[in-house]
């Protein structure tokens, strides 16, 4: 039965519709069209069981089988796209059966009967317009009239008996009551028109939101993954399963635990439930693809507001090996830097130390946390610091190397430095002083020993 009923809800939403609004209308008039078929099928089976065999003739079935295939046309015609056309072979059909109700047996004592125009007035007003109420309106007080009218005048085929002034007066209030009823369905029916047109927009601009949010997912270079509270996932880009090598109908099959690795889950759980909606968590985790294979991926994950995880990730392997690489490299620069006896530095332009390398601090002025974002002038006295400005903005200015000797005060010793200065980007300056001070001892000692000996080989000249 559910399968049948499945298969039937299937059918009736098959039948054409230009926008949601009409769709709604179909499927009102659907349900008032399996309405009047069922209806005219009890009746039918109610006549075979009060009548019997009489029930069964061309006269007894005519009348009902004509309604049937009537309805059946409606139906014929919606399938084809012409929903009015539809609408108003049922309301013709319904004015024709009242029309042949009130002309054959009178409106006296049959006044219950004028309660089928209101059905077609309906329709015609909630489903069409409000030409095709009026239009509908007209045709059943005209009917009503003509029957007054016959009834007036004794028609001898009427089988209701005439009461004088009755069917006028009932004609009266019928009119006054349609116009009535017309109005207010007419305004009724503007505000539901309204309202499904709003509807129609709203879900148009839904449909456009919607695609626009899918495009916006497939040209994504990251991979975006949607997940619902359990970690299931509910939507993915083709970019997500480019990086897993799934397809999608595999990805939509799995969760988050499916393609992480256990001993990350077991190291740092997913914590889903305690991020707050709107908050975004950025974290990175080891993914595994559909063959086995991991790889490093940055996880921005997202609440949204109807309780779903959006979660955009990116495929940071390569960075992690350069990132790895440059450990492996400053690791070697710290060992490089100390071994090295030297003093190196990288300043500004305005002689600001940037950088200061942890090389022998029995070298440096003063200690290496005193230097690091200080200037020359706070460190150096003022005529060094005067002089060693000039030459960082004459290398900044110039982009030439230069090679200055300098002496300093250190720890109650004077140490005598060779420093070779080399520009850098971003008017920058890297300073490498190289200890010059056991050269700069032996020279003074070799010049004071040419000196006595100069002195000596004057005495000898005079003794002489």
């Amino acid at each position: 039965m559910e399968t049948v009923w499945k298969r039937l809800r299937l059918w009736l939403d098959s039948f054409p519709a230009r926008g949601a609004t009409e769709r709604q209308q179909i499927a009102v008039f659907q349900v008032l069209m399996l309405g009047l078929m069922l209806t005219v099928g009890l009746a039918m089976l109610l006549n075979v069981l009060v009548f019997g065999a009489a029930a069964l003739t061309f006269s007894g079935l005519w009348p009902n089988l004509t309604v049937l295939l009537c309805l059946g046309g409606a139906l014929f015609i919606l399938r084809r796209g012409r929903f009015h056309a539809a609408v108003w072979v049922v309301i013709i059909v319904i004015l024709l059966g009242a029309a042949e109700e009130l002309l054959t047996s009178g409106l006296s004592g049959n006044e219950a009967a004028l309660v089928i125009f209101f059905i077609p007035i309906t329709l015609a007003g909630l489903l069409i317009g409000r030409r095709s109420l009026a239009l509908t309106g007209a045709m059943s007080a005209a009917i009503v009239a003509v029957s007054v009218v016959l009834e007036e005048i004794g028609a001898p085929w009427l089988l209701a008996t005439p009461a004088p002034g009755q069917a006028g007066a009932t004609l009266v209030v019928f009119s006054l009551a349609l116009g009535l009823f017309g109005f207010l369905l007419s305004r009724f029916g503007i505000t539901l028109q309204e309202t499904l047109r709003e509807r129609e927009r709203a879900e148009a601009a839904l449909r456009e939101s919607e695609g626009n949010y899918r495009l916006l997912m497939e040209q994504a270079a990251d991979g975006i993954f949607i997940a619902d509270q359990e970690g299931r996932y509910r939507a993915v880009n083709s970019k997500a399963c480019e990086m897993l090598a799934y397809s999608p109908d595999e990805l939509l099959r799995l969760s988050l635990h499916d393609v992480m690795l256990e001993e990350d889950l077991a190291a740092a759980p997913l914590r889903l439930e305690d991020i707050p909606a709107g908050k975004t968590v950025l974290s990175e985790r080891r993914l595994r693809r559909k063959d086995g294979a991991w790889f490093w991926a940055e996880i921005n994950a997202t609440r949204l507001t109807d309780g779903l995880w959006q979660s955009i990730v990116r495929d940071i392997t390569e960075r992690k090996r350069l990132e790895e690489t440059l450990r492996a490299s400053e690791a070697e620069l710290r060992a490089l830097f100390g071994a090295m006896q030297d003093p190196i530095f990288v300043l500004d332009a305005t002689g600001r130390y940037l950088r200061v390398a942890p090389t022998n601090p029995a070298r440096l002025y003063r200690a290496l946390p005193e230097m690091v974002g200080k200037t020359v002038h706070d460190i150096l006295p003022a005529d060094i610091a005067d002089a060693f400005l000039g030459y960082i903005q004459d290398v900044v200015a110039t982009q030439q190397r230069r090679r200055v000797e300098y002496s300093l005060p250190v720890a109650g010793e004077t140490l005598w430095f060779d420093a070779t200065l080399v520009p850098l980007p971003e008017d920058a300056v890297f300073w490498l002083a190289r200890d010059i001070t056991e050269r700069k001892q032996a020279e003074a000692a070799l010049l004071e020993g040419q000196t006595r000996l100069k002195l000596l080989n004057g005495l000898a000249i005079s003794i002489a």
